[in-house]
């Protein structure tokens, strides 16, 4: 059973892809967000960015909290 990854996520039109990938994450998000790996540590903060670079990340899947706390998004590298 797998968890659902899919190459492009959407929510509300918007998207993160590709998914997965060795890093590079294009992203159409607007605002503020967070990326934090399965521990909960915060990785990355972003800012009206259009690309995630988590390319100096071990392999494995993150998620992506808006600027209220909520989870909008699993990335898979």
């Amino acid at each position: 059973i797998g968890i659902g990854l899919e190459e492009t996520y959407k929510l509300n039109g918007e998207g993160i892809y590709p998914i997965p990938s060795h890093g590079i994450f294009n992203t159409t998000y607007r605002g503020n967000y967070n990326v934090y790996n399965l521990d909960g540590k915060l990785i990355k903060s972003m800012e009206d960015e259009t690309q995630i670079d988590l390319s100096n990340q071990p392999d494995g899947i993150y998620i992506i909290k808006n600027e209220d706390g909520q989870a909008i998004r699993a990335i898979k590298k």
